[in-house]
């Protein structure tokens, strides 16, 4: 079971970089859009680190502190007596009436569209570090036979090669490394190094 809760804390600290940095991006204009993804697009790295912003009359405002200290990410934030759940949510509708939820029937649903389930990113296959498009990938639940691979398939090496299909088959953690220009591959090897806790 805790195994699984390190996997999500991961998970979760890596969701939250890309979400709050997206909403930096929300913009009323496509002329802003376009100004951030130039920005991106010139230093992926400055603009993973920039706060999330919120327009309070007119002003741009930070929300929140990113603390990168030992892979430590903190996002704290108070809310603020103008901030609308609505503005977060689908189409703005919420229910602020605890008594008319039975009415609205939220307890059941069902999609047009069903979603697939997903692994839970185990750690003895790297977490997000697993290459889960590269067939020669050993899958094995022995850790070490999956770090191995990695290790003599560096996804450095691969990146210098300039092959796009095995670019397009390195692990998620390895391509965000790679978009943001890491080159000490902090995040790829933080999720491998979560598993080497657990050799002994």
């Amino acid at each position: 079971m805790s195994l699984i809760l390190i996997s999500k804390n991961i998970l979760r600290r890596f969701f939250f970089i890309i979400l709050f940095n997206s909403f930096s991006a929300y913009a009323n204009d496509f002329a802003d859009i376009h100004q951030y993804l130039q920005e991106f697009h010139s230093s992926p790295f400055l603009m993973m680190d920039r706060l999330p912003q919120q327009i309070i009359a007119g002003k741009a405002v930070n929300r929140g502190v990113i603390n990168f200290q030992n892979l430590d990410l903190k996002l704290d934030s108070l809310p603020l007596d103008d901030d609308l759940a609505a503005t977060i949510i689908d189409r703005g509708i919420v229910n602020f009436r605890i008594d008319s939820l039975d009415s609205l029937k939220l307890t059941s649903s069902s999609l047009k569209n069903i979603p697939w389930a997903d692994s839970y990113w185990p750690i003895y296959k790297g977490i997000i570090g697993m290459r889960y498009a590269d067939p020669n990938f050993p899958n094995s639940k022995n850790f070490e036979d999956n770090l191995n691979y990695i290790s003599e398939h560096s996804a450095q090496a691969i990146a210098a090669s300039a092959n796009t299909v095995a670019i397009d088959q390195l692990s998620p953690a390895e391509k965000y490394d790679l978009l943001v220009g890491d080159t000490n591959w902090t995040l790829t090897n933080y999720v491998w190094a979560q598993g080497k806790t657990y050799l002994s």
